[in-house]
C-alpha cells in the first residue's frame, strides 16, 4: 500500500507550521514508474517529487470545480469500503484528535478503480480556509497507514490525503456562513436581466435572508472589481453593489485567492 500526503500548494497547511500560502502552486505527485495517467486523473498534475522518509509528501492541486464537501464514493469496491472505514475510524479516535493540530473532518472520499487510488480530502474545521498543516496530513497518514495495513489492505492500492484547497467548492448554503469574511468566486443566476447565461462575480457574503432563502453579496475588492487602470480603487457605486441571490439560483461558489494582492 503507497500512502501519500497531497497537501494543496493554493490552500494554507503547505509548509507544516500552520502558515497560509495564497498563491497557487503547480500540482506535484510522486508518479509511480511505468504509470499512465487515466481520464479519471484529469483532475491532478503529475510531477515527480522527492520522498520523506515512509511517506510520499507531496504538492497537489486539485480541481475544486470537482470535489465537493460530503461527497463519498467508494466504487462499490472492497478495498474502498475499507479505507473508508478506516478514515472514518482514525479522525474519531479520541487518541489521534489529541495528537492533531487541528480539528480534523472527512471533506471528501474517492475510490477511482481504474488506477487503484484512492483521493482523500482533510478539511480543518479551525482553519480560516479550512486547510490542515503538513504535519498534521503526515500524522493522519500514518495512523491510516498503521490501522489499514492491520486490516489487511491491498498492496496494489494507492492511497492519497489531501487538503481541500484555498479555493475549495463550498456547500450552499452552510459554507457560506462558515466562511464569510473570505472572497468567493459566485456563479449565478441573475434573474434581474436577459441574459440565459449564468453571471460569475468575485463576491464578498453581506448578510442572510434567511426567512427568505436568500444571501446577500457584495463586490469584493479585488482587481476584477476595480477600474481597470492599476493602483485606482473601487468606485463608491460599486463599493455599495449589493445583489440578493436565492440558494437556488447559485450554481457554484469557490473561495477566491487573489494573487494581485
Amino acid at each position: 500500500m503507497d500512502v501519500r500526503v497531497l497537501a494543496s500548494g493554493s490552500g494554507g497547511g503547505g509548509s507544516g507550521d500552520g502558515n497560509k500560502k495564497k498563491k497557487k502552486k503547480k500540482a506535484k505527485v510522486n508518479k509511480k514508474k511505468g504509470a499512465k495517467k487515466e481520464d479519471d486523473d484529469s483532475d491532478i498534475v503529475w510531477e515527480e517529487e522527492e520522498e520523506d522518509e515512509d511517506i510520499n509528501v507531496v504538492y497537489a492541486n486539485y480541481d475544486e470545480k470537482d470535489v465537493q464537501g460530503g461527497n463519498i464514493d467508494t466504487a462499490s469496491t472492497p478495498w474502498g469500503e475499507l479505507a473508508l472505514e478506516c478514515v472514518r475510524a482514525v479522525l474519531a479516535d479520541e487518541k489521534n484528535m489529541d495528537e492533531f493540530e487541528g480539528n480534523l473532518k472527512l471533506f471528501a472520499f474517492k475510490a477511482i478503480p481504474s488506477t487503484k487510488r484512492i483521493m482523500i480530502s482533510v478539511d480543518d474545521l479551525d482553519d480560516q480556509y479550512g486547510s490542515p498543516n503538513l504535519d498534521d496530513l503526515i500524522a493522519m497518514s500514518r495512523k491510516l497507514n498503521e490501522l489499514a495495513e492491520s486490516k489487511g489492505f491491498p498492496d496494489d492500492v494507492a492511497i492519497e490525503v489531501a487538503s481541500p484547497g484555498a479555493e475549495r467548492k463550498l456547500t450552499i448554503p452552510e459554507d457560506l456562513s462558515r466562511f464569510r469574511e473570505l472572497k468567493m468566486k459566485v456563479v449565478y443566476k441573475d434573474n434581474e436581466n436577459d441574459n440565459l447565461e449564468n453571471e460569475t462575480m468575485i463576491l464578498n457574503v453581506e448578510d442572510f435572508e434567511e426567512e427568505n432563502g436568500l444571501v446577500v453579496f457584495r463586490l469584493a475588492d479585488v482587481q476584477e472589481n476595480r477600474p481597470s487602470k492599476k493602483g485606482m480603487p473601487m468606485s463608491k457605486k460599486k463599493k455599495e453593489w449589493r445583489k440578493k441571490v436565492k440558494y437556488a439560483d447559485i450554481a457554484s461558489v469557490n473561495l477566491y485567492i487573489d494573487t494581485a494582492n
